[in-house]
């Protein structure tokens, strides 16, 4: 008995100085997905922690390729990234550090319009026309006067157009900046030839000028590629770039490229948007 005591005495500065083991840490129960960016692309994402949904907007762009950087509660991992495709909900799995599992809905919604680079500098426009002008484009106007960027199929072509803002054609506004893209063909396949042509003008002035006026119409200048064929009232896909084009302006040597489009299909045998556009039927003020 005393021996065990003595033990007992002997052993306690053991435990008074290393005390008890420490229970381990709990685990995080987190698995929220905190954060959706894409790399060079602006985008504005809605996070909904209550419903484990992602809402993306993203300009005029390619889903195929893209690269997003997902950012997710600490401890927790992030499971295979889906394919995304424009306006169609995919589901993505975050495990929590302790092992739960929570399913997110992502969904990216690509706006309409045309976005490129210009020499390496992002142009993005998104808008169209609103009103109706009765003139040269009335059936045009009537078709697209909710202000979206659109496109046409006229006379086996396909005409498409974006602006910088909406505009009124009630009002006779200057067009600021547009771009517009004439393809031969109606159905997916890659155009390179005389017939494609893609225009980019900035500051129309009243005398019918431009600040800048690129246009690819030298033949094998410009290549559009549609990957799709919308019926009316549906959107029209697809990419696009220039190369050894021009500013007629002041004859400086630019290029387009990364070129992308989401075209609403808006009417067919309306008046061809480039002449519309640029020089052939938009109302340019006094």
């Amino acid at each position: 008995m005393k021996k065990s005591m003595y033990l007992l005495l002997a052993l306690l500065p053991v435990f008074l100085f290393f005390g008890c083991p420490e229970a381990p840490p709990e685990l995080s129960g987190d698995a929220l997905i905190v954060s959706f960016d894409f790399d060079g692309i602006t985008g504005e994402a809605v996070i909904d922690l209550e419903n484990r949904t992602v809402t993306i907007t993203t300009i005029p762009m390619d889903l195929s390729g893209i690269e997003p950087e997902i950012s997710v509660s600490e401890g927790a991992s992030l499971g295979e990234i889906p394919a995304f495709e424009d306006g169609v909900p995919a589901d993505i799995i975050v495990t929590a550090e302790d092992g739960t599992v929570e399913e997110w809905t992502v969904t990216i919604n690509v706006q309409r319009g045309i976005s490129f680079l210009l020499d390496g500098t992002r142009v993005v426009l998104t808008a169209g026309l609103s009103g109706e002008y009765i003139g040269r484009a009335m059936s045009l106007s009537r078709a697209i006067g909710a202000g979206e960027p659109g496109c046409c199929y006229f006379d086996g072509y396909i005409d498409g157009f974006a602006l910088n803002d909406v505009y009124d054609l009630d009002s006779e506004p200057l067009v600021e900046e547009a771009v517009t893209i004439y393809a031969d063909g109606e159905s997916p396949d890659t155009y390179n030839d005389a017939n494609c042509i893609v225009q980019y003008c900035l500051d129309l002035e009243p005398d019918g000028t431009y600040e800048i006026d690129i246009n690819s119409n030298t033949a094998g200048t410009a290549t559009v590629i549609l990957n799709n064929s919308p019926a009316v009232g549906e959107d029209l896909y697809g990419s696009f770039s220039v190369a050894d084009t021009l500013n007629l302006v002041d004859d400086s040597d630019v290029s387009i490229s990364d070129g992308y489009f989401k075209l609403l299909r808006v009417d067919d045998e309306s008046y061809p948007f480039p002449d519309y556009f640029l020089g052939g039927g938009m109302p340019v003020a006094d």
